[in-house]
């Protein structure tokens, strides 16, 4: 039977809590997981609300490593932080144009 995204969110906080760390887990494994035999983005993108609002993130890696990570937000939080004007140089704001 299919998980609804809530119930999926809920089942990977509980990994992450049998775990107590971050975790990756392959598209195969996550559609096991959730009783599917194809993952629809939009599923993907509800899941990954349900786990934003415990507090979690869905790293989708699907296109790259056919596979997602899920880590606390406040991990995520933590990292360092960077500033567009250190890096965007002269480039120019095309938003105005159009």
């Amino acid at each position: 039977m299919a998980l609804s995204p809530l119930e999926m969110a809920n089942q990977l906080v509980e990994i992450y809590g049998d775990q107590k760390r971050r975790y990756s887990l392959d598209v195969d494994d996550f559609k096991r997981l959730a009783g599917k035999n194809r993952l629809k983005g939009s599923y993907v993108s509800y899941v990954q609300e349900e786990l934003a609002e415990k507090g979690y993130q869905l790293i989708n890696m699907r296109e790259q490593e056919d596979s997602f990570g899920v880590v606390k937000s406040d991990l995520v939080n933590n990292w360092p932080k960077v500033k567009a004007d250190n890096y965007a140089g002269d480039v120019e704001d095309d938003s105005e144009q159009e």
